[in-house]
């Protein structure tokens, strides 16, 4: 009875009154706030439950802010009296609703709760100690006036246990309002060290929204953080957050002052640590459309894999290292005019971006790049090992080793450059002032666009530096290695470039440069300006130069040389060419031109045969023109020509052309419209010649106009090898002076104006001695022509006067000469004519005649022909007594024969009449007739007969034959006997008087 009396009175009395009182009285003071329990209840096994707990709000007590539905717990009363302690096993909360709301004061709704618990309570009569806090079916509902968020959490349940050593461990799940979202922790709150450590498990949750309340001024701040699914362990202490496990997300990004970093994550292994000075973290990522921009500028996007083994972002700095790491579809833009596309693979990566600077290292490789600076574009596969990068807002700076394959390089969407390049050290420089790259080049297989028309092709090595600012500027040196150059004006192209090259801002600068162009190798020392315009001042030398291009290259500079028909050069020599000036206009260039012909063969109009075995030195420029020492064969004969062309304001030319058997000098002056001959002069073996005079300077078809003097000596025409042929059989030899002008086309010398005066002590032609020569040419350009001759033959004087046309094909004459007193006596002492050993007598000839020369056959004359007190022989052996004295005859040309009818042979005893013919084939034929003086027979003791009668019925001869043979004699006769006894004699006689004759 007492017990129900008891039981009564607690349910009742006892924790209706006296117990709620209490609850609400001290859980108001020691919250600071009004609290309210609508009942409370008592059960033996269960123990006690409070309904309806109620925390009323701050500014309106008559509002609950925070409800528990439901509490129950028992009380172990250990030794209360003695120890003052309850001891509370358990506390079980069903259906908690707790708001949580975040003002624009930037304070919680909880806030002063937190002060007020902060605060001693004075002394207690009572301490209670709970052991474990189990709440379920909770709700918490969050809301943030600040920044405009609200959140619920429901399904919660949570297990709070406290150890001796104030810890508290709690292990809880609760479900938030996003669709299919989850959240389980576990883990422990020192209370003495205030330490939070756990395990956090998370399935579709939005964190975005809650990072700000690390309180850390420095930490990101979070959009669109979604994370699909997350193991995380964590750490909290001292403001500092520590996290390792993995992590799944949807796109996330993070800003961090002026910059943000977006990705979609896949991350294991993370170690990730949140404090006030930032991020750092460690992980294995698969970052998906990785996007870091700076100023709403992307500056960094890719699919991002590989080790990270150090992150860290902080205020002021973000830095990444990873071991390993690939980033597809990377694009690079550190400004707005330069960009990177590839893909990259890393090894022993660095990225750090603090207050003012970007620094990369590591070893990359950039497949399928493209970079853009300004107007300037990079494609290829590019390998950067031991790169280390820096950019500044001043600039950026770069160092490494590289490889480029497939390289393309774009100016103004212009190929420049395409092939393979490596370096052992390639150093870049980016700034306000523009880029500099510096390197030590390897190139294979590359062509480059030097200018519009230059193209380089090759595998040269370069070192050097180029900056590209408002202008391109470069420097350096170039190993062209077999490279060729096409489009060069002139020679189009070059190949087989071997030496060094200097280069610098438009120049090139070399010493021992060797090529091959025209199919010539070439060796080159000096600088070449201007790639557009090249101005050039250099040597060029060779040792093969091919002569036959080598005219055709010269006739553009030296258009004299298009005015020679049939000028040819073959053979290979020895040449140099120092130039000074542009390329494009090399025709106002300085050209020093110096080509040593090695047995070169030289083909010159007007000249039959070739200038063979050409040796020696030829130098010309502006100035003028130097041969020295050339030698060369040509019928035969060894020549040398020693020149000099000076090109002044009159060009002047001095030479001298020598060989064993002609020498000749020259001094010429070069007019407007003429050649001055001041001097020719020389040898041609033994003759002598000077002249001058002028010349056209048309040298196809050159008009002379010349005074010269000859001394000559005339055995030396038939040396000449053209006329030597006509020239044998006159036999000439002596010496002769010539004093002559002519003028008219070097090619048709029958037009020419010609005067000359030819003058001799001694002639021989025929072997007939003339003495006291004295002959006069005169020719008028398509006039009669005019030759006087005088001269002494055999102590007789000869007077010669012709005319004829030498224009004219059939060269038609008149000529008139005359011989008188010609002693018969020296012409047989000339000629030794043993035979007639007492030939004498006094020979006269007179002859005029006219006609073709062409065409002997139409010429026409007449003429005389005497010896008088002479002695021509005995012509009948058997009148010993009858010496012949004296001869003449008219006679006459025409029909190709000297004919006469009268010629008459007379002795003191017996005559004989001539008459008959001769042509100019020395071909004959004479009768003879003798003739016996009457009163010289009627004297005569040894005549018997009439000897005249006898004579003239019984012989008449008939001579025939060509000279000099002696002739055919034919008898016309009777008897038969006398006719035998004196043919002979009479064939004889008449042979000996035609040979000496004729």
């Amino acid at each position: 009875m007492l017990g129900a009396i008891a039981y009564f009175y607690v349910n009742k009395i006892f924790l209706p009154v006296k117990v709620k009182a209490y609850i609400e009285e001290a859980a108001g003071t020691q919250l600071g706030r009004k609290v309210s329990v609508e009942k409370i209840d008592f059960d033996l096994l269960k123990g006690f439950a409070v309904h309806n707990i109620f925390l009323h709000k701050k500014d309106d007590e008559n509002v609950p802010e925070f409800v528990i539905p439901h509490l129950s717990f028992n009380i172990i009363f250990a030794d209360v009296i003695k120890t003052k302690t309850i001891i509370i096993p358990t506390i079980h909360i069903n259906g908690p609703v707790i708001p949580i709301v975040y003002h624009e004061d930037m304070t919680f709704n909880f806030s002063d709760l937190v002060e007020h618990l902060k605060r001693p309570s004075g002394e207690k009569q009572y301490s209670v100690i709970l052991k474990k806090l189990i709440i379920k079916n909770g709700k918490i509902t969050f809301t943030d006036h600040y920044n405009e968020i609200t959140e619920t959490l429901s399904d919660l349940n949570l297990e709070i246990s406290l150890s001796l050593n104030k810890k508290i461990t709690f292990d809880g799940d609760t479900l938030t309002s996003q669709k299919g979202s989850s959240l389980k922790l576990t883990g422990s709150y020192d209370l003495a060290t205030h330490i939070v450590e756990g395990n956090l498990n998370i399935k579709n949750i939005l964190i975005d929204q809650y990072m700000q309340y690390l309180k850390s001024t420095s930490a990101p701040v979070l959009e669109n953080a979604l994370i699909r699914e997350a193991a995380i362990t964590f750490v909290y202490k001292n403001k500092e957050l520590d996290l390792k496990g993995s992590l799944i997300t949807d796109e996330l990004t993070a800003l961090i002052k002026d910059s943000f970093i977006s990705s979609a994550l896949n991350i294991s292994g993370i170690d990730l640590r949140i404090n006030a000075n930032g991020i750092s973290a460690k992980a294995l990522i698969d970052l998906k459309k990785f996007n870091y921009a700076e100023q709403g500028m992307n500056r960094l996007t890719g699919d991002i894999k590989g080790t990270l083994s150090e992150v860290t972002v902080n205020k002021e700095t973000v830095k990444v290292s990873s071991n390993n790491l690939i980033v597809k579809n990377l694009i690079f833009t550190p400004s707005e005019n330069n960009r990177i596309t590839t893909n990259l693979y890393a090894t022993n990566l660095s990225f750090l971006k603090d207050k003012n600077t970007y620094s990369i290292t590591g070893d990359y490789k950039l497949d399928r790049s493209d970079m853009t600076y300004d107007q300037m574009q990079y494609t290829g596969d590019l390998t950067l090992n031991k790169l280390n990068l820096e950019m500044k807002k001043s600039g950026v700076t770069a160092n490494s080793q590289f490889v480029s394959h497939n390289t393309t390089l774009m100016n103004k969407a212009q190929s420049v450059l395409t092939g393979d390049i490596s370096s052992d050290n390639l150093n870049i420089s980016y700034g306000r002032t523009g880029l500099s790259v510096a390197a030590a080049l390897k190139a294979s297989d590359i062509t480059a666009k030097l200018t519009e028309e230059l193209t380089l092709t090759g595998s040269p090595m370069i070192n050097g530096q180029v900056t590209y600012g408002k202008s391109l500027s470069y420097e350096g040196e170039i190993k062209p290695n077999n490279s060729s150059i096409n489009g060069v004006a002139i020679v189009e192209s070059i190949s087989d470039i071997d030496g060094e090259i200097s280069i610098t801002n438009d120049k090139l600068t070399t010493k021992n440069l060797s090529l091959i162009t025209q199919n010539t190798r070439l060796n080159i020392y000096g600088d070449l300006n201007d790639f557009k315009n090249p101005n050039i001042k250099a040597n060029i030398s060779t040792k093969e130069l091919n002569l036959t291009q080598a005219l055709a290259m010269a006739k553009p500079y030296a258009p004299v040389l298009n005015n020679i028909d049939n000028l040819s050069i073959n053979g290979v020599g020895e040449a140099s060419v120092n130039f000074i000036g542009r390329l494009k206009s090399y025709k106002d260039a300085t050209i020093k031109v110096t080509l040593e012909p090695k047995y070169a063969t030289l083909t010159l109009p007007s000249f039959k045969n070739p200038f063979e075995k050409l040796n020696g030195k030829i130098t010309f420029d502006k100035s003028g023109l130097l041969i020295e020492n050339l030698t060369t064969d040509h019928n035969f004969q060894r020549y040398q020509l020693n020149a000099t062309f000076q090109n002044g304001e009159t060009p002047t030319l001095t030479s001298t052309l020598d060989s064993p058997i002609f020498k000749a000098a020259t001094d010429l002056e070069f007019h407007k419209d003429n050649i001055k001959i001041q001097r020719l002069a020389g040898h041609f073996y033994e003759s002598h010649f000077t002249a001058k005079g002028l010349s056209t300077k048309d040298l196809r078809d050159p008009n002379i106009n010349l005074d010269g003097q000859i001394q000559l000596d005339t055995t030396d025409l038939a040396k000449i090898t053209p006329i030597a042929e006509h020239m044998k059989d006159l036999k000439l030899s002596g010496k002769a002076r010539i004093k002559a002008s002519m003028a008219g086309a070097l090619k048709d010398w029958k037009n020419w104006n010609i005067t000359a005066a030819i003058q001799s002590d001694e002639l021989s032609i025929y072997d007939l001695p003339f003495i006291f020569v004295d002959l006069g040419y005169a020719q008028e350009k398509g006039n009669k022509s005019q030759v006087e001759l005088t001269a002494s033959l055999y102590k007789g004087s000869i007077v010669l006067l012709s005319n004829f046309e030498a224009a004219h094909p059939d060269l038609p004459f008149k000529l008139n000469g005359k011989i008188t007193n010609l002693d018969l006596a020296e012409y047989r002492k000339a000629k030794n004519l043993v035979k007639h050993p007492h030939l004498s007598g006094q020979l006269t000839f007179y002859f005029d005649g006219f006609g073709p020369y062409k065409r002997r056959g139409d010429i026409e004359g007449k003429g005389y022909l005497a010896v008088t007190n002479g002695y021509l022989g005995q012509v009948i052996p058997y009148y010993k007594e009858a010496h012949f004295t004296d001869a003449q005859a008219n006679f006459f040309l025409a029909n190709g024969r000297l004919i006469t009818s009268d010629g008459e042979l007379f002795s003191d005893i017996i005559n004989i009449g001539v008459n008959g013919w001769m042509d100019f084939e020395k071909n004959y034929n004479f009768q003879a007739a003798p003739k016996i003086n009457d009163v010289i027979v009627s004297k005569s003791k040894n005549i018997k007969i009439d000897p005249s009668m006898l004579l003239r019925e019984t012989i008449n001869l008939s001579c025939s034959g060509t000279l000099p043979q002696s002739p055919d004699c034919k008898p016309h006769a009777s008897p038969k006997k006398i006719i035998n006894s004196t043919t002979d004699m009479i064939k004889e006689g008449i042979g000996t008087l035609i040979e000496g004759l004729l």
